[in-house]
């Protein structure tokens, strides 16, 4: 794959005019089209629900006002979370900028909100692909997007008797206004291809200090997570008489 790089769109062709980015080659050439914040949802299917449980003893951390450098006491910690990995409804591509890769890695991890009490409801992150040494081998960590949904422990328990049930079930994820989800221009509310600005470790051409920063990935402002279950039920049989 050759390297590409972001920049901002001086002037805008869009019919919204409004603030565009484009990815360009070695050669300084646009690839594709322009992409605009996409303020429209995303459609997911769950293909996978892993409930993950941890007993811990350590630090308490939950102080957001000690120094670093205080004393803290230690307590006993249970931690539940409910990993899915899902998978975006047939016809729609994600990618993480700049790789230009279809983004494969996609979660939402939903856990008990906690002490986290200054932690948002929900947040996304996103990253590119990078390795890392793990028992002196070198592992890859592809590109990756992770929703986070905190709830109440009610909740928490409502929704993994669902997920977690033997009967049939079908669940899907639809997300909508996430900051650094960015599109070509459509006058429909649906779209081929995401593509998805990371907070780190992307640098845009035309983004300084003093200019407006650019929407990247974190902020969520809906996410649904839903649930249909499906029984097969028996009709009566009918009496030869009855015909």
């Amino acid at each position: 794959m050759k390297p590409r790089t972001i920049r901002i769109v001086d002037n805008p062709t869009n019919p919204e005019r409004t603030l565009a980015i484009e990815e360009i080659d070695a050669k300084n050439q646009r690839i594709g089209e322009e992409l605009l914040p996409w303020r429209w949802g995303v459609h997911f299917r769950v293909s996978r629900v892993d409930r993950r449980c941890a007993l811990g003893y350590g630090p308490d951390d939950s102080d957001e006002d000690a120094g670093w450098d205080e004393p803290t006491q230690s307590r006993t910690r249970l931690t539940e979370s409910l990993f899915l990995v899902l998978r975006p409804k047939r016809g729609t591509r994600l990618e993480i900028l700049p790789s230009g890769q279809r983004l494969r890695r996609i979660t939402l991890r939903v856990c008990v909100r906690g002490d986290q009490a200054s932690a948002p409801d929900c947040e996304a992150a996103a990253g590119l692909s990078f390795s890392m040494a793990i028992d002196s081998q070198w592992h890859v960590i592809p590109d990756f997007l992770e929703f986070t949904l905190r709830v109440s422990h009610q909740q928490f328990e409502s929704i993994a008797r669902q997920l977690m049930a033997d009967e049939p079930l079908v669940a899907t994820v639809h997300v909508r206004g996430a900051s650094g989800f960015y599109a070509p221009w459509t006058p429909n509310v649906t779209t081929d291809v995401v593509k998805l600005l990371p907070e780190d470790d992307v640098v845009v051409l035309g983004e300084t200090d003093e200019s407006l920063t650019l929407p990247r990935v974190g902020r969520v402002e809906e996410i649904t997570l839903s649930v249909r279950r499906r029984r097969q039920l028996g009709l009566p049989r009918q009496s030869p008489t009855s015909q």
